[in-house]
């Protein structure tokens, strides 16, 4: 694919997923009462939850973009912006043992953008597919106020059938302001938290 034509893909999307998937507006530009509303009926978790598998595979395409050095790097960079808006602020990834890392933990942010700051010479990534991805835990009502839930999947490399990564994901959904125009309201979003590969 042409790289300008993925950097208008880039461009773009963030409207499309935004009409399409977190929109609040109706056609006549009104809030959705399940946006709104203190709680939330088993059909609106079940919506939210297929958001957040949707969600774990685009984290995965934005990452392969993030570390394909034949990109230029103000595309990465704007990959990496829209991954890190996949998460919650604190969000942190944990290596229990994967490759050569054990027991390693840093957060989202600072493993986005040490991926960043690697040269073309310093790490090949080869390719790779999202399996078996499934709902651990579905989304409850946590005491702070907010909905929290867990999905696992794995990572096959396409090029090495024998390697298989095991990642966990906590998903939250929570009320967060927004503005509409001029009208602010507080919607429900989800988005991703901790991370566990193995």
């Amino acid at each position: 694919m042409n790289r300008y034509l993925i950097y208008m893909v880039f461009c773009f999307f963030p409207l499309s997923v935004n009409a399409q998937s977190n929109s609040v507006y109706t056609a006549s530009s009104i809030i959705e009462p399940s946006f709104v509303t203190a709680y939330l009926s088993h059909q609106h978790l079940m919506a939210f939850q297929n958001r957040a598998l949707q969600k774990v595979e685009d984290v995965e395409e934005y990452m392969k973009v993030v570390r394909n050095f034949e990109y230029e790097k103000s595309l990465r960079e704007q990959a990496a912006k829209m991954l890190l808006a996949f998460f919650v602020e604190d969000a942190q990834i944990t290596f229990e043992s994967f490759a050569d890392t054990v027991n390693r933990q840093v957060s989202v942010r600072d493993f986005i953008q040490e991926l960043l700051a690697k040269d073309e010479n310093s790490i090949y990534v080869s390719p790779k597919t999202v399996n078996n991805k499934r709902l651990e835990n579905p989304l409850s009502l946590h005491k702070s106020g907010h909905y929290v839930g867990l999905i696992s999947y794995t990572v096959i490399d396409k090029e090495d059938p024998n390697f298989i990564s095991e990642r966990n994901i906590v998903i939250h959904l929570q009320k967060v302001g927004k503005f509409f125009g001029e009208m602010k309201e507080d919607v429900w979003e989800v988005k991703l938290g901790n991370v566990v590969v193995r």
